[in-house]
């Protein structure tokens, strides 16, 4: 039998992988609902991952007490939301790293799902999200960034968010520690990413007034959290399954 890709990761992840806002919050209502659109007027956008370099991850991880399973779990994180990724977004996907094309873990990565692998430029967060956002735009129109700390996100977020770029808006996917996971542009826009505290707990805040200030509206996606404690991973276990035998 011939399955999607999204079956696949249904089934290697367990049932909670592709359906709507899962866990303490989950609703019935939960998974988007798509009027008809002109297709033929419709964008194909892309999805870009931007990733840190394994170790990267692992130090931030390893942290709270678990250096020796930390770089394990970080490759894992990585690989766990390409294959995501490449499973539910229906464009293309790209995977810009920060650690340089030629690292040996990418450059597996970017063989083994067929990905067009480039090296983030730019001094910080917010510079080099807009350089990888004005390269994706100027290929295919729309494009959208997505970090790698996200792999138990339900797949119908990132349906939705292609959906909402696919149509001519902006979307934004909120984290619950004050940032976002996702944010998604139709024009390259510089001044949304000025004067950000980054890594502070009003990125989103920030974010929101740089948008109202530039003209830019958002289509807000589910509140999600990304994995950056050993803590946050443990909950992202409880809907990702391959993440249990880390714990």
């Amino acid at each position: 039998n011939i399955s999607r890709p999204a079956d696949r990761w249904r089934d290697r992840c367990g049932t909670h992988a592709g359906f709507g806002r899962l866990g303490a919050s989950a609703s019935p209502h939960a998974t988007p609902t798509r009027p008809a659109t002109d297709t033929a007027t419709m964008k194909t956008p892309e999805l870009i991952l931007m990733a840190d370099a394994p170790d990267v991850l692992a130090a931030r991880l390893a942290s709270g007490g678990h250096a020796d399973r930390a770089g394990a779990v970080a490759e894992l994180l990585v690989r766990a939301t390409v294959e995501l990724a490449t499973s539910f977004w229906p464009g293309e996907v790209c995977l810009y790293v920060a650690a340089g094309d030629g690292h040996p873990f990418f450059r597996e990565l970017a063989g083994e799902f067929h990905l067009q692998l480039a090296t983030q430029v730019g001094d910080d967060p917010g510079q080099v999200m807009q350089a990888a956002l004005a390269d994706g735009i100027a290929r295919c129109g729309a494009a959208a960034a997505l970090g790698c700390a996200v792999p138990h996100l339900p797949g119908l977020v990132l349906e939705e968010a292609f959906d909402h770029l696919a149509k001519g808006r902006s979307v934004l996917g909120p984290s619950d520690n004050g940032g976002y996971y996702l944010i998604g542009l139709q024009a390259p826009c510089p001044g949304l990413f000025q004067g950000i505290a980054w890594g502070g707990s009003a990125v989103l805040t920030d974010t929101l007034a740089r948008a109202r200030a530039e003209g830019l509206e958002f289509e807000l996606l589910p509140t999600e959290r990304a994995i950056e404690s050993w803590h946050d991973l443990f909950l992202a276990s409880r809907r990702l399954e391959i993440l249990q035998p880390y714990l």
